[in-house]
């Protein structure tokens, strides 16, 4: 586990540096007195950033959709999205980003830029 999937999910999504992503996130939970990866921080940084929170995408018969189907929804649109449990990852050019194969893995809540 490298605990830093919000930094390289944001990083991926608004295509910075590791680093830059990092640094936002720290400098904005700091000014909001909270942990740059706990999820409130992530959300409230989002929201500020102009990207909207859409419930968990769900299929006919109610089930949630696990990342590798999602990619149907989501092509040719960027998202961030809740993996399993308390994991974010990037969706975009119709992959998901991340150190690990989460396809098979539920999706939950998921952020997307407002237009």
């Amino acid at each position: 586990m490298t605990g830093d999937c919000a930094v390289r999910a944001i990083a991926l999504a608004f295509n910075m540096s590791w680093e830059d992503a990092y640094r936002e996130l720290f400098e904005f939970g700091l000014k909001n007195r909270m942990m740059l990866n706990d999820s409130k921080c992530i959300e409230k940084y989002l929201k500020h950033k102009g990207w909207e929170k859409v419930r968990a995408p769900k299929k006919v018969d109610g089930k949630k959709y696990t990342a590798e189907e999602a990619l149907r929804l989501f092509r040719g649109k960027v998202v961030l999205a809740n993996i399993g449990s308390k994991h974010i990852a990037c969706i975009k050019d119709n992959k998901v980003w991340d150190t690990w194969n989460c396809t098979k893995r539920k999706v939950g809540n998921y952020w997307i830029k407002l237009l």
